[in-house]
């Protein structure tokens, strides 16, 4: 006897995405370097506007990541924004998740005014 149970077997709830439907953390970075390159271009950072600013940063990924159309999926956004002081800021931040099905996305877009550290994660919504 064949007792193999296949995603669609469960009464149709989808417990693992197929190729086609999983984030791609390349595309995720791709959307951060285009978004984070187009808010910050010529900014001169200004602490009274930094909030504001990285809530609409936030916002333009949000935007951008519904255009993937993966309606399973979950988004946290976490944006950084900071003055460039000439010292060195070193930030990690991580997930318990499904290594198959979860992703993150990240990255940093500096110039001689401020430092921005952009992230995505992931994670598919059983």
């Amino acid at each position: 006897m064949n007792y193999s149970v296949t995603a669609s077997d469960v009464s149709g709830l989808v417990i693992r995405p197929t190729n086609q439907e999983k984030f791609r953390a390349t595309v995720g970075r791709r959307i951060l370097e285009e978004v984070l390159a187009e808010s910050l271009g010529g900014y001169i950072f200004e602490s009274c506007s930094a909030e504001q600013l990285s809530n609409s940063i936030a916002s333009v990924i949000q935007n951008r990541l519904k255009g993937l159309n993966l309606p399973k999926y979950k988004y946290i956004i976490q944006v950084i924004l900071g003055e460039e002081c000439g010292q060195r800021v070193r930030a990690h931040a991580a997930c318990m998740w499904d290594s198959d099905t979860d992703s993150v996305a990240r990255h940093v877009y500096a110039n001689e005014h401020l430092f921005c550290e952009a992230a995505i994660f992931a994670i598919f919504h059983y």
